[in-house]
């Protein structure tokens, strides 16, 4: 509460969050939702999103998912970091509420999840799932998506659902059959360094900000060190404000982010082994 009263902002700017009113639409995240839209909209089996850690890709699945709710298009969301199969299927018949039993078998479990997947088409759209970390997934799900992207309405003129999968590489475990059966691909990349005192600007707005508190130069500082990538854009820039706040200050300049950054760096680095504790 300080920190906001400090800034004038009704809620922390930089905090991380999937709440789609933070999205801020670069080209390249506009240019990735549009080709996920267009998979969707046509029907298609899967897309892919790939981009690098801190792009925002989980953000960009959750605007998806609003955007879905609000068309009444039956939807669901998973991070699939750490999952394994039985906790795949069992987390979907859980968003898809059907009736499940401890004592069942895996497979019967999902021939009750297909079941209800393939007869709710009977509605205009299939089902979108949307899948994020599919690269930090147990292998053994992989086997299971490719079943989920095979499933057909009964009459077999369109998939039973759209699989929206995200990753951060182009091919890790036993991504690469997934991916290469995928129909389009969607990138997403740093934001530019030109915009990134627009993305900054909106991030305060949000927040019910008034002033942008960062220099010109703090913000050329900030756009080098976090080479664009939100999530360090929002780090530096939270740990920037603490660090003038608790020195009183009002503005944030390039100095007080470079000695920010050399602390993320020191902490960062790993203890010599010389300097070690020994008990």
């Amino acid at each position: 509460v300080m920190y906001e009263r400090y800034w004038g902002f009704q809620y922390p700017p930089f905090r991380e969050t999937h709440d789609p009113v933070w999205y801020f639409a670069s080209p390249a995240h506009e240019e990735a939702q549009a080709r996920l839209l267009y998979v969707i909209e046509r029907h298609h089996q899967a897309g892919w999103l790939i981009g690098p850690l801190g792009t925002g890709k989980s953000l960009l699945l959750h605007v998806l998912a609003d955007k879905l709710h609000r068309s009444a298009i039956r939807s669901a969301y998973l991070d699939m970091a750490g999952m394994d199969a039985e906790e795949l299927v069992w987390n979907l018949s859980s968003l898809w509420q059907v009736a499940r039993s401890m004592n069942e078998s895996l497979r019967v479990q999902w021939r009750r999840l297909q079941d209800v997947l393939e007869s709710q088409q009977m509605l205009a759209e299939p089902a979108v799932i949307l899948l994020d970390h599919i690269d930090r997934a147990d292998p053994d799900c992989f086997s299971w998506l490719e079943r989920l992207r095979q499933l057909r309405t009964p009459n077999r003129s369109i998939p039973a659902c759209t699989l929206i999968l995200s990753t951060e590489n182009r091919q890790t475990n036993g991504e690469a059959a997934t991916r290469d059966r995928c129909d389009f691909e969607a990138e997403l990349f740093p934001v530019e360094e030109e915009l990134i005192t627009e993305y900054i600007e909106a991030r305060i707005r949000v927040a019910n900000g008034r002033v942008n508190p960062f220099s010109v130069d703090a913000v050329s500082e900030i756009a080098s060190l976090s080479d664009g990538v939100p999530s360090r854009i929002n780090q530096l820039c939270e740990l920037s404000l603490l660090a003038a706040m608790g020195t009183g200050l009002r503005q944030v300049d390039d100095q007080l982010v470079i000695a920010v950054a050399d602390d993320l760096m020191r902490k960062r680095q790993p203890v010599p082994r010389s300097l070690q504790t020994t008990h």
